[in-house]
This record gives structure tokens, sequence and C-alpha cells, in this order.
């Protein structure tokens, strides 16, 4: 039967559950590219040179990221996050569409960003 109990029975899974919670979240909640507009602006505002290295906390889908390594090949990226599979669906939608050389320059860990020491290393 459908949800209301009432005519034709449903026929394969709902729209909601075709649906990436993941790519949903990031349309709902994410702009990337105007982060890291500001983050690099407000950087050179206040150091007066560009920033080259983003550390994103609770980065699961890695976007901002991606976002950042993209912009120029001086900049490397840390995204830490504490659910692993969500950690895997960032590497393999985000990360994978990224050239080789803007990979090598992001990297994901599973980590709990409350309570872990930074992750400074770029490798």
């Amino acid at each position: 039967m459908n949800v209301s109990g009432k005519g034709k029975a449903r026929r394969g899974p709902t729209m909601a559950e075709r649906a990436d919670r993941h790519d949903l979240y990031e349309q709902a909640v994410l702009d990337s590219k105007a982060e890291v507009d500001f983050m690099r602006a407000t950087y050179r505002s206040i150091r007066g040179r560009a920033a080259s290295f983003f550390r994103e906390d609770f980065a699961g889908s890695a976007s901002t990221a991606c976002e950042w390594v993209r912009r120029s090949a001086n900049c490397h990226a840390i995204g830490v996050a504490l659910d692993p599979a969500v950690l895997e669906w960032g590497r393999k939608h985000r990360v994978a569409r990224l050239t080789k050389s803007q990979r090598s320059r992001v990297r994901l860990v599973e980590g709990n960003v409350l309570n872990a020491a930074p992750v400074f290393s770029r490798r």
C-alpha cells in the first residue's frame, strides 16, 4: 500500500529513500566556494599574504577541503571527521573528482576534533 494507506501499492523506493543524504546536506548547508572565498580574503586582509593550508573540522564530505586545493597548486588541506563511513563517502564522491595533483594535497583523517590534538602535517 502507499504511504497514506489508500490506493495503489507503492512501486519501488520513495524519492526520500533514493536520495543521498550527504549530497542533500551539502545542498542545504554548504557553500564551499563562498566559504573558501571568504577564508582566503580574510586571511589575506589580516596576514597580508595568501593562505596555503586549511584544516576542515567536521569534514566528512570533504567538499570545502577539495575546493581549497582546487584554488592553487600551493594549497593543502586536511579534513578531520569522526565517522569513517562519511569520510569514505567524501573520498568516493568529492576527492575522487580532483586531479591527481589535487588529490595528493588533501588528507582525510578519522578523529574527534573536540578532543584530538590539531593535525598540521601536510602528509
